[in-house]
């Protein structure tokens, strides 16, 4: 629904509708979900291509996350 920068090598702040799964459980009820505070999580700057097939890259990442619920 809404995305908002964060600075650079952060992710973006975001709003997402959910689409909640049938059936009891905790994400039952949930209607909206926001990212928060992010920190890391973009893509290394690397280029994909033979060179550099099967290398692993480490991109560290952590954000806040709230789930909204109707009342």
């Amino acid at each position: 629904m809404a995305t908002a920068p964060n600075g650079d090598g952060n992710i973006p702040l975001q709003l997402v509708e959910a689409h909640p799964a049938e059936g009891e459980g905790a994400m039952t009820g949930v209607s909206y979900i926001q990212r928060l505070d992010t920190q890391g999580g973009v893509a290394p700057d690397a280029a994909c291509g033979a060179d550099n097939e099967g290398a692993t890259a480490v991109v560290t990442y952590q954000a806040d996350y709230i789930f909204w619920t109707a009342n």
